[in-house]
């Protein structure tokens, strides 16, 4: 048995990862789920027979407590899905102190010092020549209004509108950009560099509730998926990502690059494009082709979401 950990197994991209593997590759994988929360409080943990929690990603000691369990049980793939674990990991990797053929979901290396910084992921993005807001990095270069987020931060999580009025000064944690207004699109993606192979659904966000896409409206676009390819092969992805982009004066602008699926990413299998799938089959080595639908933009696609219970126990000490 292969034997896969999932990192942060409670979110939303975690759950579609963890029941993907539970229905598709049971006979063959050994899944193992992580999260900061009791087992019995995270709905993916009925998928697995092994769950381990852990403590929070920037206390001390999360960076052994996560060596100990890829080492300990023999963990041959690790799917991580927020920032910090993909600093952990490549860590661990650079240093030797996990099996040098333990695979990742994502490109270690560059890639993750692009996710920990926004402006040099900006700066990686322009020089593929793929534009991205304006930044500004001084007080007076503030329009009256613009957009601020962390230059670590992870999804939309303190991300927003600002007025300069509210400003005296700029906080070196941040970045500040050019404020975007109109349609929100994410691109899935999916690519394979050893065959040259790059897919995308785009998927305009009509509705978004706690920062993840209720509603959306998907579609295919041939400069988004140059724009998906140029990353691809710059990073050397093996597997699914998704960025962002909104439009100004009739182009694209990448807001955002997430070297993971989203949490949304799911809605895009129902028009017959299952990123988790392919992501995984690339990591079992498998192929991956009937993921995808030929004729999966032949029409307009919509697709909305409905919540859905999950009942779990709590575990009981043994005597």
């Amino acid at each position: 048995m292969i034997k896969i950990l999932i990192l942060s197994g409670g979110a939303g991209n975690g759950f579609t990862f963890c029941k993907t593997v539970k229905e598709k590759f049971s006979k063959i994988v050994d899944l193992h789920v992580a999260d900061t929360n009791e087992m019995h409080l995270v709905s993916s943990s009925i998928f697995s027979k092994h769950y381990h929690k852990v403590p929070h990603s920037l206390s001390p000691g999360y960076k052994e407590n996560i060596k100990s369990i890829i080492n300990n049980n023999h963990i041959d793939i690790v799917i991580p899905l927020i920032n910090q674990d993909f600093l952990v990991l490549s860590e661990l990797s650079n240093g030797k102190e996990i099996d040098c053929d333990v695979k990742f979901s994502f490109p270690v290396g560059k890639a993750t010092q692009l996710l920990l910084d926004k402006e040099k992921c900006n700066l990686f993005l322009s020089e593929l020549g793929i534009p991205v807001p304006e930044t500004y990095f001084k007080y007076e270069q503030l329009p009256d209004c613009f957009f601020v987020k962390p230059r670590n931060g992870f999804g939309s999580k303190n991300a927003q509108q600002e007025l300069k009025k509210n400003y005296c000064k700029l906080d070196d944690e941040f970045s500040y950009q050019e404020f975007l207004s109109g349609e929100e699109v994410t691109v899935d993606c999916f690519s394979d560099i050893k065959k040259g192979y790059v897919h995308i659904t785009c998927r305009e966000r009509l509705e978004v509730k706690s920062g993840v896409c209720t509603k959306a409206r998907l579609f295919f676009d041939q400069e988004l998926y140059n724009y998906a390819k140029k990353i691809s092969f710059a990073l050397k992805f093996e597997g699914g990502f998704c960025f962002q982009v909104m439009k100004k004066d009739n182009q694209w602008k990448v807001i955002d690059l997430n070297m993971r699926l989203g949490a949304g990413t799911s809605m895009s299998s129902q028009i017959g494009n299952d990123y988790f799938s392919a992501t995984l089959n690339l990591l079992l080595d498998m192929p991956y082709e009937s993921c995808f639908a030929p004729d999966a933009f032949n029409e307009v696609s919509y697709v909305t979401r409905q919540y859905q219970e999950f009942l779990t126990y709590e575990k009981k000490n043994s005597i």
